[in-house]
């Protein structure tokens, strides 16, 4: 973790992406063997190739114990990212699910439609439907593990990106239905960027991957997930479970201010939220540190939170 703070002075996604991950695979490497011993189960949830998921079965607990599940969305700028990275970094998101399996949950991480052709909200579209899946499906997939999925206690756990989906998704009233609402124990948000103001310079090349995605400038205004939660219907927010905002201790300027917005937003609400910070890490950090032997301990705090609220 010391070599994270060696890009303090910059932050930017773009500057710590590739070191960060040059720095923590190696150590996913060291624990190949762990991570792959968990079992995972591949299902398809929907229509398209954008439209499989990952089952990650929880280990160490009870036979015949019902667990909480656990549906993690990554990010990768509405443009880019998969359930499993391609080789040669294919333990990246293995290592995520690895990690929260080994924690006592089923540990879902879903695919969703990607930008070009992706428009807004069918990512959160395929969120939703990953999740009403796994609801109907939960006993089928259960049937050859000592353990069951507990599709009363889901929780929702995004980064970057896919923290941005995940609002979409709970803020929208016409994307789940009142069923699968009624599930829903807890919602984890991880580095989301919860505004995108198109007269920002910093969006950079970013700023055209945000106007395909949402259509037009007035489009981004009306649909950002700042805009969302102010705006959400009351019933919505009501529905709304417990929410844990995390941020790292190194993001990006408009993430930085993104993560006060939000809570803000959400406490003006009525919204019950709890915030974080993850003392030593920068925006990728988080993501690859888990399975590593190395700045796990903000996954262990979210797997203790998720126990709380499972009771």
């Amino acid at each position: 973790m010391e070599f994270v703070a060696s890009f303090t002075a910059d932050p930017s996604i773009h500057v710590v992406l590739v070191p960060t991950v040059q720095a923590f695979y190696p150590k996913l490497l060291a624990h190949k063997d762990e991570i792959e011993s968990v079992t995972r189960k591949t299902f398809q949830y929907g229509a398209t190739e954008r439209h499989k998921l990952d089952v990650y079965y929880p280990v160490g607990s009870a036979a015949g114990e019902k667990v909480p599940v656990l549906f993690f969305e990554y990010g990768g700028g509405f443009n880019t990212g998969n359930r499993v990275q391609p080789a040669p970094l294919d333990l990246i998101y293995r290592n995520v699910g690895a990690f929260f399996a080994n924690q006592g949950f089923f540990t879902v991480i879903a695919d969703y439609r990607l930008v070009p052709p992706a428009r807004y909200p069918e990512p959160a579209e395929d969120i939703g439907q990953a999740v009403a899946w796994f609801v109907t499906n939960g006993a089928e997939i259960g049937k050859d593990s000592a353990t069951q999925p507990d599709t009363e206690k889901i929780f929702l756990m995004g980064n970057s990106a896919g923290a941005a989906h995940l609002v979409s998704l709970v803020a929208s009233p016409a994307i789940l239905s009142q069923d699968t609402r009624n599930r829903l124990r807890g919602i984890i948000l991880l580095g989301g960027a919860y505004s995108y103001p198109t007269d920002d310079s910093s969006l950079g090349a970013h700023l055209e991957v945000l106007r395909q995605y949402f259509g037009t400038d007035e489009a981004i205004r009306q649909y950002e997930p700042l805009a969302l939660v102010a705006k959400a219907e009351e019933s919505v927010v009501k529905s709304l479970p417990p929410v844990l905002v995390l941020k790292d201790e190194w993001e990006p300027a408009n993430i930085e201010k993104d993560h006060g917005l939000f809570v803000s937003a959400l406490k003006a609400r009525s919204v019950k939220v709890e915030e974080e910070v993850l003392k030593g890490h920068n925006h990728i950090s988080p993501g690859v540190s888990l399975s590593s032997g190395d700045g796990e301990e903000w996954g262990k705090n979210v797997a203790e939170w998720i126990r709380k609220a499972a009771v």
